[in-house]
């Protein structure tokens, strides 16, 4: 009978953390979540939602947090044929010098 792994545990990160991992503030992370007609651009329907985790008190999932920093980091850099590596430059030769016979 095979062993099927364990799931990995959820982890539950704070705002703070939140805003340490993403570099937005809390305005902006909360901007995220909410169309506001005045700041059209700020909502982003992909961001994580946070979850209830008391009366007063919100949590980000961290494995959902890590995944959208990932896409984030993934659509700011397009795919690009990787740069080639440049050849090898040819050692410097000097070219032959002929030598002049003055006795001739």
């Amino acid at each position: 009978m095979a062993q099927q792994a364990a799931p990995a545990p959820l982890k539950i990160i704070r705002r703070p953390a939140v805003e340490d991992r993403t570099g937005l503030s809390r305005s902006t992370i909360y901007g995220k979540l909410r169309q506001n007609p005045k700041r059209p651009a700020e909502f982003d329907p992909t961001f994580p939602r946070p979850v209830s985790i008391s009366k007063k008190a919100v949590g980000w999932v961290e494995s959902e947090v890590d995944a959208w920093l990932a896409e984030q980091v993934r659509k700011s850099r397009p795919d690009v044929a990787p740069t080639p590596k440049p050849k090898a430059r040819p050692q410097y030769r000097p070219a032959p010098v002929a030598i002049l016979d003055s006795a001739a």
